[in-house]
């Protein structure tokens, strides 16, 4: 995951014309068929977005974390009775930063190039969500954790606790990531594990042997 495209001073922006907010870990941001309106910038912690059928089955469309945006159906909230498409809920305890759409013009005259920056983050999103619709249609339950490891690890950031290769994830946060049973997950770890491609320790999972996690990975694909 790339870390943000916003500047501070454009993240500062953000939070004067909008409105910080912590929220505890496992509580909703907004649900589908809400109002459209706001966009989130995520300051800290990991959110949920996933989507619920009729017999009460959730899928996990994507897990996002700290400096991504969702909300992007916000773009078209000036359009009389758009509503939110998808549910949202901490995945952590979170600070999110909501910005109304209707002050992103005039937060935009004062830094140009936010709105800019804000359509490359929404582009960045679409991109996530091309690979994660393609994991779902590729890969199996292993090279599906492949690749999600791969992905968190991309950058080195130790405001996200990724340098070194490590994932900051219980095996519990990795299988609501991954849309996956919890002992699935750990089940593919250990498996990993002994191949020594990653390491597991309490609360997070190192990534040892990146070249060996990604020729798994090609060797999935078609």
């Amino acid at each position: 995951m790339a870390d943000s495209r916003l500047t501070k001073q454009e993240i500062a922006l953000i939070g004067r014309f909008g409105q910080e907010t912590a929220i505890a870990a496992g509580q909703t941001v907004y649900r589908k068929g809400s109002p459209s309106g706001s966009l989130y910038y995520i300051k800290s912690g990991r959110v949920r977005i996933f989507d619920e059928f009729p017999s009460g089955r959730e899928v996990t469309v994507d897990v996002i974390e700290a400096g991504h945006i969702f909300g992007e159906s916000s773009f078209a909230g000036c359009v009389e009775g758009t509503k939110r498409p998808i549910n949202v809920m901490t995945v952590t305890d979170t600070v999110l930063i909501r910005m109304p759409a209707d002050r992103l013009p005039e937060a935009a005259r004062v830094e140009p190039l936010l709105m800019l920056h804000l359509l490359q983050l929404c582009s960045d999103s679409m991109d996530r969500l091309t690979r994660r619709l393609e994991e779902q249609c590729m890969l199996d339950r292993y090279g599906k954790t492949a690749s999600y490891l791969l992905d968190v690890t991309a950058v080195q950031s130790e405001e996200k606790g990724t340098l070194d290769g490590n994932v900051p994830y219980t095996h519990s946060q990795l299988a609501v990531a991954l849309g996956l049973n919890r002992t699935t997950v750990s089940e593919v770890l250990k498996y990993f594990d002994r191949k020594r491609w990653i390491f597991c320790g309490y609360g997070r999972v190192q990534v040892t042997d990146r070249a060996g996690l990604e020729a798994f990975v090609r060797g999935q694909l078609p």
